[in-house]
């Protein structure tokens, strides 16, 4: 996890030893977040979770939930972090380091995760510890009325039909970091998010797309939409979505297509007869490989590669780590060595490559990746299939 500050020692950091510190640990997260966090509560059953303490009073508080990432089409041990918290006045003490570092240990000791992500502001503060930035996914909001320009062939259902979960799942693998959803996750969701699901079929009964969406009203009248899932198989199903969530503008202003909806919509704003869609930055998603070598062996690789590279990984203390990665037949491995590298870099960078995230040999040299022309371009052909998404909040 990196060089942190060291906390005073009699602050203790443990998992929550009764149903008091819980409920000190979520109303610390509702005082830094400025919103009531249910997810503590609902999420207890399914999610690692540690607190520091002293003297008895909860000064921070971590989540890690436990569940598989689609990476190259497999779904990759990892786990997602949530709820991170310090109390103000005890920041500056290097207790978030130590928080940090004790949830990502048990994640990956008790629970086998790879590669643990999150959504956070903090970029500068966990790039210390290692991690690395994946993708900045931006938030479209676009007049309702121009929407009516995608003419839909039929129109959506009302609800989560047989098959949803299934195609959310399918299409979850054409990308790299998507949730391999639990059948609770979807209940959670449900429970302390609720929204409004429309489905797409096709003639034969087929699941072709869906998105979730809620309304909020709006000065001196109407509402807005906020699309908080989109996903479908083709242009066609797409174009029907898009053009239903028009139909609502007799009552609907604008329509928030949020962050985590599918990346191609940003495509689709070409096809406006007048632009005028505002964009606004979401909270980056970051990424650590905190078991490197089995991140690689569960990942997904194309059959086609072959490729042997030496790689001199430096994590946030300055020390490196000599790897050899070796993909052949659809299989990757990571073993170390002390052979003279092809390409330089560090632990978040690693994770950047792991994603997909650079895309080529040009974005790796500007953050810092170093190696000759041919093997940056080896490298970033390794995973430069599938693009970066992560469409789940936690």
């Amino acid at each position: 996890m990196g060089s942190v500050r060291i906390a005073a020692p009699e602050v203790e950091i443990v998992a929550p030893r009764d149903d008091r510190e819980i409920a000190a640990y979520a109303a610390l997260a509702h005082a830094s977040f400025g919103t009531e966090i249910p997810d503590i509560g609902y999420l207890r059953p399914h999610a690692l979770t540690r607190v520091a303490t002293e003297n008895g009073r909860v000064l921070a508080g971590a989540m890690g939930i436990p569940v598989p990432q689609f990476f190259g089409g497999r779904a990759v041990p990892s786990a997602c972090v949530s709820a991170v918290c310090v109390a103000p006045e005890a920041r500056g003490r290097g207790i978030a380091g130590r928080l940090m570092a004790e949830l990502v240990r048990g994640l990956r000791d008790e629970h086998g995760a790879a590669a643990v992500s999150l959504w956070t502001p903090s970029v500068g503060l966990y790039r210390r510890w290692g991690w690395g930035t994946i993708a900045t996914p931006c938030r479209w909001v676009l007049p309702a009325a121009q929407l009516r320009e995608f003419r839909r062939t039929t129109a959506p259902g009302l609800g989560i039909v047989e098959g949803v979960h299934a195609f959310q799942q399918e299409e979850a693998r054409a990308w790299n970091g998507p949730v391999r959803r639990p059948a609770w996750w979807w209940e959670w969701k449900r429970a302390t998010a609720p929204a409004t699901t429309y489905h797409l079929t096709d003639t034969s009964g087929e699941v072709t797309g869906y998105l979730t969406a809620t309304t909020a009203p709006v000065k001196p009248w109407g509402h807005d939409m906020f699309v908080h899932e989109l996903a479908a198989r083709d242009r066609q199903s797409l174009h029907t979505l898009i053009g239903f969530l028009g139909e609502h503008a007799s009552q609907v202003q604008d329509i928030h297509l949020g962050p985590t909806a599918t990346p191609v919509l940003s495509g689709l704003l070409d096809h406006l007869s007048q632009f005028s869609a505002r964009a606004r930055t979401w909270y980056p998603w970051m990424l650590a490989l905190v078991d490197p070598v089995e991140a690689v062996r569960a990942r997904g690789w194309d059959e086609d590669l072959d490729v042997d590279l030496v790689l001199s990984v430096a994590d946030p203390q300055g020390r490196t780590t000599g790897y050899r990665l070796s993909v052949h037949g659809g299989a990757g491995r990571l073993e170390t060595t002390g052979d003279n590298p092809d390409v330089e870099l560090t632990s978040g960078h690693l994770a950047a490559w792991y994603a997909g995230a650079f895309g080529s040999p040009a974005r790796m040299r500007v953050v810092g990746v170093r190696g000759r022309p041919a093997a940056l371009r080896r490298l970033s052909r390794t995973t430069d299939d599938r693009e970066p998404w992560l469409p789940d909040t936690f």
